[in-house]
């Protein structure tokens, strides 16, 4: 199976998960989702915030380049993409070698205010 009929079909059971929540427009819905992909599929769906890791920021440089050269501008950090808001956050933990160089581990603490 080519790599756009898979990502096609995946698309698709996200939508079809998305769906079945009955996400309401008045209300703020986030999403945790661990690589940060399917945008357009979350913006569509009218989900407001998604929370992401897996890039771990590139780990250790040079990789930094090859993370944002897959996920662009979204491979770390708050961002937006439409009506989306996204955070990506480099983590604490490693992929591969239990090592993270130029690249400083991190907990983020999100605090909700209701207007």
């Amino acid at each position: 199976m080519g790599f756009e009929i898979q990502k096609q079909k995946v698309d698709k059971e996200v939508s079809d998960i998305l769906d079945s929540m009955n996400i309401r427009n008045e209300s703020t819905t986030f999403v945790i989702n661990h690589p940060p992909t399917f945008l357009e599929t979350l913006d569509s769906k009218g989900v407001d915030l998604m929370f992401s890791g897996h890039t771990h920021r590139g780990q250790f440089w040079p990789l930094r380049y090859i993370t944002k050269s897959i996920y662009g501008k979204y491979y770390y950090g708050h961002n937006k993409f439409k009506n989306l808001q996204t955070i990506t956050t480099s983590g604490v933990g490693t992929a591969g070698p239990p090592i993270k160089l130029f690249n400083t581990p991190e907990i983020m603490e999100i605090k909700f205010i209701s207007k």
